[in-house]
């Protein structure tokens, strides 16, 4: 017996979901400079440098908190700048999705600033030894994730709370729900 086309729909759609929740690698990186050869470091929660890379290190380590938003394993706090503005300090905060000032986004292969911002995470210019968001786009604002020659948004966010798919089939839009772990 065939399935109903509601039922195809469901079905394709939990398959789809599995598949994709399988390819997420949410693991923590370490956020590397090449040119700096040098890792971002979260000392504490006011100041953010940079440091000889050690994959041991949890100071060094963060992951996707959100789709936007970078956690610090040590502190437990999202990666944020003090102000929507050219070269102030990167700090770190209470995760909060609401502040823009938390949004990260991969500019491409190696660029990494603020979302929909002409604001890069920076390193070295005018020897600031804190993390800053700077407007140029040079070496010291080029970011991957250590070990690889990936972007830091290669690595993925997968929370445990519901997360919907969508579906495109046979014209009509069907949506399912489930719970992702």
């Amino acid at each position: 017996m065939m399935a109903s086309s509601p039922s195809l729909a469901v079905l394709l759609c939990l398959m789809h979901a599995l598949c994709c929740a399988a390819e997420i690698d949410s693991s923590p990186f370490l956020i590397y400079n090449q040119d700096h050869n040098k890792c971002v470091v979260a000392v504490s929660a006011s100041q953010v440098t940079v440091a000889p890379c050690d994959h041991t290190s949890q100071n060094q380590q963060f992951r996707w908190a959100s789709q936007s938003h970078l956690l610090s394993i040590s502190l437990k706090l999202c990666l944020g700048a003090q102000d929507l503005k050219d070269w102030v300090k990167v700090l770190l905060f209470p995760c909060d999705e609401k502040s823009e000032l938390q949004y990260w986004q991969c500019k491409n292969e190696t660029l990494f600033g603020l979302k929909d911002k002409e604001l890069h995470l920076n390193y070295g210019n005018r020897n600031e030894k804190n993390m800053m968001i700077h407007q140029g786009s040079g070496s010291w604002s080029c970011w991957k994730i250590y070990g690889t020659q990936k972007d830091l948004c290669s690595k993925g966010y997968q929370g445990k709370e519901a997360t919907r798919h969508s579906l495109e089939i046979g014209g009509r839009n069907q949506k399912c729900k489930m719970l992702l772990s």
